[in-house]
């Protein structure tokens, strides 16, 4: 079976024939199979200015196949390197390489933690209780230097997961509470669409807010556009757009041409000029991105006040003096709390300082229900939170 050599500057020169080119197995996941689109990601996220050699830990949750693993342990040298992976076929894999490192140079910084990813026990386990590593509390005024998240979300059920962790860094615990961790992330490409956004971009929700509001995130790297995720996320209807229109091909079947970037925020894409990731570069046919996510400056407490009703807000595309009037009876007295300008905006169009507003005007409502009696009436939750 082939297998893979590569001059790529952060490729292991022990590793070569390791890797097979062809590997039959994703568990639902999408995986890197090229040493230039890992170095393209490697390059892009300039990670070695951040961490000394030997002097910090990196997790790595569901590294899979491993090549992009190896990759950025070569480049980073890490003093630990956990791979949080149990699928088998993956752990067979993990094994050769860790073996073939260990035997033919001496580098022991791996481990295989053979856990469920999923689990929030797996990543309080490996600290407290079999102490692979002890990660050091750090100021919120910079960002850790000790710890290190790499993590491959790519799979269907995955988005959850993100939005989660997204969520950990608004309320500052989980394995932020070691302070402002980077999170190098694999999502889904819808799913980066709407997470990585600006205020007025359509496809932003609240979690799209949240990201905004309590990381600093960035595209690192997005793959080549395919049909079905563009089908999926541009619905080709009577009422479809001028955009829409000039970007239906000429074929039979009423395909799209596809742009490079076509469903996310042109002004991310100019902002964070991320890299692209070509369909032969990885296995697995569904699209990704990389995301680069550091807790920011503001936390969840800061909006606690207004979080049961920010659903209600986002499931529809109504300005906020429409939609804010509904969120519990006697509501329009907002109306006169919030700035005119704000209560005109549609939810897509707000921006962290109209939300934290917002969560302000909140406070000085002198009629406001009581947090019980708020979340109790919180029948909401939908895919607006997503």
């Amino acid at each position: 079976m082939s297998r893979i050599a590569s001059t790529a500057k952060s490729f292991n020169p022990v590793l070569n024939n390791v890797f097979e080119k062809t590997v039959k197995y994703s568990y639902g996941r999408t995986h890197l199979r090229d040493p230039e689109a890992c170095q393209k990601i490697i390059d892009k996220l300039d990670l070695t200015h951040h961490y000394k050699p030997n002097n910090f830990n990196i997790i790595d949750v569901n590294p899979g196949y491993g090549l992009l693993s190896s990759m950025l342990n070569y480049e980073l040298k890490p003093k630990n390197h956990i791979l949080i992976e149990d699928k088998d076929k993956c752990v067979s894999t993990l094994t050769g390489m860790i073996d073939e490192l260990q035997n033919k140079s001496n580098n022991d910084s791996f481990e295989l933690y053979k856990k469920d990813a999923y689990e929030w026990e797996t990543y309080s386990d490996l600290i407290d209780k079999d102490k692979l590593i002890s990660p050091i509390v750090q100021p919120y005024e910079k960002v850790n230097d000790d710890l290190l998240i790499v993590a491959n979300w790519t799979g269907m059920r995955d988005e959850s997961i993100i939005a989660q962790w997204v969520g950990c860094c608004g309320n500052r615990n989980w394995l932020m509470k070691y302070g402002k961790v980077r999170m190098v992330i694999f999502v889904p490409a819808l799913s980066a669409m709407k997470f990585i956004t600006e205020p007025g971009f359509r496809k932003r929700r609240r979690t799209g807010m949240k990201f905004s509001l309590f990381t600093d995130s960035k595209l690192v790297a997005i793959t080549e556009a395919a049909e079905k995720t563009i089908s999926e996320d541009y619905k080709i209807e009577d009422k479809e757009s001028d955009e829409e229109k000039s970007l239906r091909g000429s074929s039979s079947n009423g395909g799209l041409k596809i742009p490079v970037g076509l469903g996310y925020d042109p002004r991310v894409l100019v902002r964070d000029q991320p890299p692209v990731i070509t369909k032969a570069q990885y296995f697995r046919n569904a699209d990704f991105a990389v995301i680069e996510v550091i807790p920011g400056d503001h936390t969840s407490n800061e909006i606690a006040n207004i979080e049961y009703f920010m659903s209600s807000i986002y499931v529809t595309s109504a300005p906020l003096k429409s939609s804010i009037t509904g969120v519990a009876p006697g509501a329009e007295y907002l109306l006169k709390l919030i700035p005119k300008d704000i209560l005109e905006k549609k939810s897509y169009e707000l921006t962290n300082e109209d939300i934290l507003e917002i969560a302000r005007a909140y406070e000085e409502w002198p009629f406001k229900p009581s947090l019980e009696d708020s979340y109790m009436g919180d029948f909401t939750q939908t895919e607006a939170y997503f």
